[in-house]
């Protein structure tokens, strides 16, 4: 289990706390009124994409323990790992949903599954530690072929000098863009023609 804080540089205040195996999320701490839950529906893939294209949203684990871990090996062979403070509960690694934590957590309770191995103290609890994050080895320096770099800084000075002579009959970085769709290549120039010359 990893926990991340979901912070905005536009807010003083963490917008989330969640919980992952890696594929499911449950939120711990919600500060958007149910937006963010809403959005990612329980996908911690949805989530980093999210994260990824957004310009001011950044996830980050904390830097100390958040939570702490007890393990319980049921008589089926099963593992259940439950959080200190009941929250979060795993059965072999798999983040289960409310429903399903309840289900469990009352079937352990009401004697349907029994508990063969439990802490021998209840107070020492693993703690959710973040990731190790490696140091990056030195990379030696790159080695540059001249001719290569010949050739890019001629692509550079030809461009330049293409550029100085756009026109609204020519512009060579409309005709040059890379357009995705081939088909659309030819209205996508006009509208953009328009906008850079009739503007």
């Amino acid at each position: 289990m990893k926990i991340y804080v979901i912070k905005s540089k536009e807010s003083p205040v963490d917008l989330a706390e969640i919980r992952t195996d890696g594929n499911r999320l449950e939120f711990i701490v919600d500060n958007t009124d149910g937006h963010f839950p809403m959005i990612v529906s329980g996908s911690f893939q949805k989530l980093k994409r999210l994260v990824e294209r957004s310009h001011h949203i950044v996830m980050e684990e904390p830097s100390k323990p958040t939570t702490y871990i007890q393990r319980f090996l049921l008589s089926t062979g099963e593992l259940v790992e439950i959080t200190t403070d009941g929250k979060t509960a795993l059965l072999n690694g798999r983040l289960l949903e409310a429903k399903e934590k309840e289900a469990l957590l009352g079937a352990i309770y009401s004697g349907q599954i029994q508990v063969k191995h439990k802490p021998q103290d209840m107070n020492e609890a693993i703690p959710v530690l973040p990731s190790f994050k490696k140091v990056p080895e030195k990379a030696p320096p790159p080695q540059y072929d001249k001719e290569m770099i010949d050739s890019f800084l001629k692509e550079i000075k030809s461009r330049k000098a293409a550029r100085k002579n756009n026109s609204k009959e020519y512009d060579y970085e409309i005709e040059n863009a890379d357009y995705v769709n081939k088909k659309e290549a030819e209205d996508v120039k006009k509208l953009w023609y328009a906008l850079k010359y009739k503007g």
